[in-house]
């Protein structure tokens, strides 16, 4: 859950939620702070214009983290919380997330199955 009480600890001797989402103390959480961040701040630059297009190639990725939950490595979910963001504050109208992974982003599609101001393309 969110306190960190699913985290156990693992085969390698750290602690997490299972081999691919491990919880580093000293950076994990700064780690996920920043890579979201960063996300939240490219795509406002592009959605005000400031920037013609960005790539965000950032670590922990996120796609797969929903709304209570860290799932495969991934905390925050920070294209999410980007386009979300971008709606609510009327930057954009409509946000369209292009996911391309070996796995399912399924945090991308929970976030917006009902929401019919983005929609979301997983390609794996």
């Amino acid at each position: 859950d969110a306190n960190g009480e699913d985290f156990v600890k693992l085969k390698c001797g750290g602690t997490g939620k299972d081999e691919q989402t491990i919880w580093n103390d000293l950076s994990s959480a700064q780690a996920a702070r920043i890579a979201a961040g960063s996300v939240l701040e490219l795509a406002t630059k592009v959605a005000m214009g400031e920037l013609k297009n960005a790539f965000a190639l950032v670590r922990p990725p996120g796609h797969m983290a929903e709304r209570n939950e860290a799932k495969v490595g991934c905390y925050f979910n920070n294209v999410a919380i980007a386009a979300k963001y971008l709606t609510t504050r009327k930057l954009s109208n409509r946000v369209l997330i292009v996911d391309w992974d070996l796995e399912h982003g399924n945090g991308l599609q929970q976030a917006f199955y009902n929401d019919p101001n983005v929609l979301v393309i997983n390609i794996h």
